[in-house]
């Protein structure tokens, strides 16, 4: 088996005017959560629970270290986005890196939120939520 350490995590997000821009240096942690709605088919007289499979979801939590130029790139998407605008993001994650062969997650995103911390005894960050749009794809880095 060939295990990696996380350190090598890669981590790709537009900018407002839709180019791809890498984040990795202010990357401190990546939570890519793929979901599936579960339905739930059973009717009355059976003895055990049938279920059915809905749409897909997802959201990708990412913790930044805080920098005024990575404000200013979230800043700029948040307003970039209106409502019914139709504005999606498009996100590359390689949690082992982005060489050749390497497993990449990519997808549309829309900012749902970016909370700037600040601690007295701790470093600020900001996490940011991002919600997917549309399927996601698993394939390698070229």
């Amino acid at each position: 088996m060939a295990f990696a350490h996380g350190s090598a995590g890669f981590f790709n997000l537009d900018n407002s005017g839709g180019t791809p821009t890498d984040l990795s240096s202010y990357t401190r942690e990546v939570n890519f959560a793929p979901e599936v709605q579960i339905h739930d088919t059973s009717v009355f007289g059976v003895g055990s629970r049938s279920k059915t499979i809905g749409l897909k979801d997802g959201k990708v939590t990412v913790t930044f270290m805080n920098d005024p130029t990575l404000q200013t790139h979230l800043i700029n998407l948040w307003t970039t986005q209106t409502p019914g605008g139709g504005q999606t993001f498009t996100f590359s994650y390689g949690p082992q890196g982005s060489t050749t062969g390497k497993r990449r997650i990519t997808g549309e995103c829309i900012l749902a939120g970016f909370p700037v911390d600040a601690k007295v005894d701790d470093v600020e960050t900001i996490q940011a939520a991002l919600e997917v749009t549309g399927n996601v794809t698993y394939d390698t880095f070229p």
